[in-house]
């Protein structure tokens, strides 16, 4: 079973292959824009590779502009906004995007380690949670050949976060991936895209600032 995990500061070594596995990190930082009560978050995507697996974070969490007080929140298939109020502060937010790649008919798992806060220093941090409005779970694995597709293609759902330890945890197994074309961020091959949204929540006197918290992506090859 080879294993590959995101793991932003630390060299990852394959536990089962002792094999050094090179540590890519994808960071978007937005400028701090001088507006009266506004606020800039963006979260991280990063990425570890094994042989055998190839995962890839290609673009970032991004919820822009932020008012305080106000929740806002970033659909994983489509990036629409939501905002408390119905005030829309800013524009271009993004959904987090991973691609995973691999050979035809593997069997996966995938794990997504999720923040319970985005931080700036000194400080407050800011809630971000990852669930729907009426149900759900905003984040999803989808058959889509590149990201303006993802609101239209095949879209699976992972499991219910599991809150019990140090951090939300969600899982999906992928049992056949023969045919899933990918073309997305440059990268081009056999394999499916994750997407991940999400929902922040500042408080009123929240400080003006980049907010930034990590998203890590584990995709497990299981033994056939």
């Amino acid at each position: 079973m080879n294993r590959q995990r995101y793991s932003p500061h630390n060299l990852f070594t394959d536990s089962y292959n002792a094999i050094p596995a090179l540590v890519l990190m994808c960071l978007l930082l937005l400028p701090v824009q001088q507006i009266n009560a506004q606020e800039t978050t963006t979260i991280n995507a990063s990425a570890n590779v094994l042989s055998g697996v190839v995962v890839e974070g290609i673009q970032a969490l991004d919820f822009n502009n932020v008012l305080r007080g106000m929740s806002k929140t970033v659909n994983a298939e489509d990036a629409a906004v939501t905002v408390s109020g119905g005030v829309n502060p800013g524009a271009n937010e993004e959904q987090a995007v991973f691609a995973v790649l691999t050979e035809d008919g593997t069997n996966m798992t995938l794990e997504l380690q999720l923040p319970a806060e985005v931080e700036r220093t000194d400080a407050d941090p800011i809630p971000i949670s990852f669930t729907k409005e009426g149900g759900g779970n905003n984040f999803l694995w989808a058959s889509a050949v590149n990201i303006g597709e993802l609101a239209t293609a095949t879209r699976n759902e992972f499991n219910a976060i599991d809150n019990s330890g140090d951090s939300p945890v969600a899982t999906a197994v992928i049992s056949d991936l023969s045919g899933a074309s990918l073309n997305a961020g440059g990268i081009t091959g056999n394999g499916i895209l994750v997407a991940v949204g999400g929902t922040v929540t500042p408080a009123l006197d929240q400080d003006q600032g980049i907010y930034v918290g990590i998203i890590t992506l584990t995709a497990t090859l299981n033994d056939d």
